[in-house]
């Protein structure tokens, strides 16, 4: 990965607006990434992050993931790298809480299950909540999908 500092001069601070979502979970030093992206952000520009919550399955920490979320620990990453942060919200409860617990309870099988065509029960389920995750809450005590707005400080 190229630094901030060894960027082309026109692309630092360049950025008035980045996401960066589904990615932390898998890096060792997310607040060192975060610092890095933060050279590409204009003063005062936004960053936009999601991370899981909520216990890990074996197929999270067979894609790679080395630790979920709370909202206290992603505001210290975004602290760390330089960032204020605006809001900080676990999303999720109840409808995407249940999908992680299905994912949960179907443990190491899912990960098979990921490698072929699902069968008529996955779909079943996937087609069911993709109706109910319309029922989930912004920002609960239990949500186990973080999401963070922060504010690149000037």
């Amino acid at each position: 990965m190229t630094s901030a500092a060894e960027a082309p001069e026109p692309l630092r601070q360049w950025a008035g607006h980045a996401v960066c979502s589904e990615v932390l979970e898998h890096l060792d030093d997310p607040a060192g990434v975060l610092a890095n992206a933060r050279a590409f952000i204009k003063p005062g520009g936004r960053l936009v992050i999601t991370v899981p919550g909520g216990p890990m399955s074996a197929f999270d920490r067979h894609i790679g993931h080395r630790r979920h979320y709370t909202k206290a620990l992603l505001g210290q990453v975004l602290l760390a790298a330089g960032f204020e942060t605006a809001k900080v919200a676990a999303a999720g409860w109840p409808m995407f809480n249940l999908y992680r617990l299905a994912v949960l309870l179907r443990g190491g099988r899912l990960i098979e299950d990921a490698a072929g065509a699902p069968g008529p029960l996955a779909r079943t389920a996937m087609g069911l909540f993709r109706h109910l995750m319309r029922l989930t809450l912004a920002d609960t005590p239990w949500g186990w999908q973080i999401v963070a707005v922060a504010r690149k400080k000037n």
